[in-house]
């Protein structure tokens, strides 16, 4: 009887996961900034303190990232289509910024075709992006802000 019990509330447990991720769909939309990580069950903030990272995710199913640094010129830039459910984010580029700086093509998710699929939610307002590090988890906080950047279809980003 105990054994039935335990099942029960696994299966209730997950299912309430479920409809957690599932009714966060919406709260992923909007402007985030990276401001901290979680690496070996600690907090850190950027290790570039000059890293301006921004993920954007619109109603449409379309993402944008993108970064600069305080003291560099240029920057980085990707669109995305994804599909959210069960708590993963899947996601393949879908155009490179031609005007990204050299460097930026090194990166995978700066190559058009490259998907990835990850684990996502948000807690206590931030959104936390599951990734790993040397097998070990790797996790990427982002707050919500309001947008400073341009929109999609009408971005020529210039800093300093």
């Amino acid at each position: 009887m105990l054994r039935i019990y335990l099942v029960l509330v696994a299966i209730l447990l997950s299912q309430a996961k479920v409809m957690a991720c599932d009714s966060m769909s919406e709260d992923i939309y909007g402007h985030w900034k990276f401001y901290k990580y979680l690496y070996e069950g600690k907090e850190n903030p950027p290790l570039n303190p000059l890293l301006n990272l921004n993920f954007e995710f619109y109603f449409t199913g379309t993402s944008r990232l993108w970064w600069t640094r305080d003291n560099e010129k240029g920057f980085c830039e990707r669109v995305a289509q994804y599909e959210y459910k069960d708590c993963k984010l899947s996601a393949e580029v879908v155009w490179v910024n031609p005007k990204n700086n050299i460097g930026c093509g090194q990166d995978p998710d700066m190559q058009v075709g490259h998907k990835t699929t990850s684990q996502i939610e948000i807690i206590n307002g931030d959104l936390y992006l599951h990734l790993s590090l040397g097998g070990k988890p790797f996790i990427y906080i982002w707050k919500k802000i309001e947008p400073k950047a341009p929109p999609i279809s009408n971005v020529d980003v210039e800093t300093n």
